[in-house]
C-alpha cells in the first residue's frame, strides 16, 4: 500500500530531512517509505579519511584523517576516538553529541594517542581550525576482523579533562575485508 499524509521539508543542524505527518492506520509502511524516500545531505565535511577500508590480512596499512572544524574553533584541543560498538548512543557532553559508543577501543584510543598507531590523534587545531591525524596498521589484524567496523571520529574540548567537550565530529566508518 502507499502511504498517504502530507510531508514538510524542514532543516536540521546536519542534515536536510523529509519529515511526515501520517496516520496510525499508515505505521506498517511508514519504515520502508521513509526509508526509500528520506534524503540526507551532509553540510559539513568536518572528518575525513584517506582510507575507509582496510584488509584484516595486510601489514603495515596507515589512514590519514583531516579534521575540518572551521576557523572558529581554531586553537582548540582535540583527541581522534574509536569505537568497535558503533555510534550509538553516543555520548552527550554539555549538550554536544559524540556518535561514538564507547567501549575498551575508546579508552585504548585515548591511552595510545599521538603514539606510533595514533600519530597526531591529541594536539591544536591550526589557525584554519583544522589539523590531520593517523591511524596505523603495523601488523594485520586476523580473520576474525573481517566484516568488522571501526568508527572513528574528534571531539574539542579545552581541557585539563576531555569532558565536557564543545563539539564532536561525525564519524568515519573503516570496514576490515578480507
Amino acid at each position: 500500500s502507499h502511504m498517504t499524509g502530507t510531508y514538510t521539508p524542514a532543516t536540521t543542524g546536519m542534515h536536510n530531512l523529509t519529515i511526515y505527518n501520517h496516520r496510525q492506520d499508515d505505521h506498517q509502511d511508514l519504515l520502508q517509505n521513509y526509508i526509500d524516500d528520506i534524503t540526507l545531505v551532509p553540510l559539513t565535511t568536518d572528518f575525513t579519511s584517506s582510507n575507509l577500508q582496510f584488509s584484516a590480512s595486510q601489514p603495515n596499512q596507515v589512514a590519514q584523517f583531516n579534521l575540518n572544524a572551521g576557523p572558529s574553533w581554531a586553537g582548540w584541543k582535540y583527541i581522534v576516538l574509536l569505537s568497535r560498538s558503533g555510534n550509538w548512543p553516543g555520548v552527550t557532553s554539555g549538550g554536544v553529541w559524540l556518535p561514538l559508543k564507547v567501549d575498551p577501543i575508546t579508552h585504548k584510543s585515548i591511552s595510545l594517542a599521538n603514539g606510533s598507531r595514533l600519530p597526531h590523534s591529541k594536539a591544536t587545531l591550526n589557525a584554519s581550525g583544522a589539523a590531520m591525524a593517523g591511524l596505523v596498521f603495523p601488523a594485520p589484524m586476523g580473520a576474525n576482523w573481517v566484516g568488522r567496523e571501526l568508527n572513528v571520529a574528534y571531539i574539542l574540548y579545552q581541557g585539563p579533562g576531555y569532558k565536557p567537550f564543545s563539539y564532536a565530529s561525525m564519524p568515519v566508518t573503516i570496514l576490515f575485508i578480507p
